[in-house]
């Protein structure tokens, strides 16, 4: 089950993913209003010329809002610490590279085959527990976006 705090992480991994996809089509808006301050018709309208002015301001706004959301999000994100996926791939990670390096002390001579089996036997069961984790953690992540 997933705490609150795991679940206010993945709604602000959300926000930020969206404040991202949002910041992409604003730079967007920003190349064709370029485009239309470059032309001659900015230089001659006025009229055209403070409608293009006003939407790069317009653009700008939404740009700094979005930015201090950014901020803020991830202050947060920060604050409620290490994301639970994160946390276990790491412990992933340790729990491999010690089965590999059992396996190359066991292949070196400096573990007894009955060491290095019983080593290697403890070391997978916990990895394979580790990797339930990760995949159950995943499928509540999954099933509470939709939600």
């Amino acid at each position: 089950m997933l705490s609150n705090n795991d679940k206010r992480q993945i709604e602000l991994r959300i926000d930020l993913a969206m404040i991202e996809e949002q910041k992409k089509l604003l730079k967007k808006k920003v190349k064709n209003v370029e485009k239309d301050a470059k032309s001659d018709e900015y230089i001659v309208d006025e009229k055209y010329a403070a409608d293009v002015n006003s939407r790069l301001k317009a653009i700008k706004t939404v740009m700094d809002e979005l930015n201090n959301r950014e901020l803020k999000d991830l202050e947060e994100l920060k604050s409620l610490g290490k994301f639970i996926l994160d946390s276990l791939k790491e412990e992933i990670d340790i729990q491999q590279d010690l089965i590999k390096k059992a396996k190359r002390n066991f292949q070196l001579g400096r573990l007894t085959s009955q060491d290095y089996n019983q080593d290697y036997k403890v070391k997978k069961d916990g990895l394979r527990d580790l990797i339930r984790k990760y995949r159950g953690i995943q499928r509540e992540i999954k099933e509470y976006q939709l939600t």
